[in-house]
């Protein structure tokens, strides 16, 4: 183990001295300071996506409305599948249930699919979730997300 502070433990420590002694001022210098970071969220974005999906995504919709792809890749990707509140393949259980239930949305949920594979769900446990969404959710439901993940399977 290290005897020095990383820089994220580095940052902590005024913000905590500062939150708990409400020093509102040095607190907002001590966050700017703590919270800069040397961050791209649309290259994270991309680099998440490609590697969830598997390849580099492009699709006619993106050269119609470039600031969808941008949007998609800085934010969703860049932003939201970098925080470690949840690692990918429980992100994919959620989204994939998500699409499931929401109807209307099979290539969505076929894509979601695809991705849930790609970060190491196997065909057994897919097949299981469909299973469990007959169980919550109904037989309609199941029926229907158990035919698309056949397209990937």
């Amino acid at each position: 183990m290290s005897n020095h502070l990383n820089a994220r433990q580095l940052a902590v420590v005024p913000i905590a001295a500062f939150t708990a002694t409400g020093q509102p001022d040095k607190l907002e210098a001590a966050l700017n300071a703590g919270l800069a970071v040397d961050w791209n969220s649309l290259l994270a974005g991309s680099q998440t996506q490609t590697q969830l999906v598997g390849q580099p995504v492009s699709d006619p919709l993106f050269d119609f409305a470039p600031a969808i792809d941008t949007w998609l890749k800085a934010h969703l990707f860049g932003d939201i599948f970098q925080r470690d509140v949840l690692d990918w393949p429980t992100r994919e259980l959620a989204t994939v249930s998500a699409l499931a239930v929401l109807g209307g949305v099979n290539s969505q949920l076929k894509s979601h699919f695809a991705i849930s594979l790609n970060v190491g769900f196997r065909p057994e446990q897919l097949i299981a979730f469909t299973a469990l969404l007959k169980q919550h959710c109904g037989a309609e439901i199941a029926e229907n997300a158990r035919a698309v993940l056949d397209e990937c399977i």
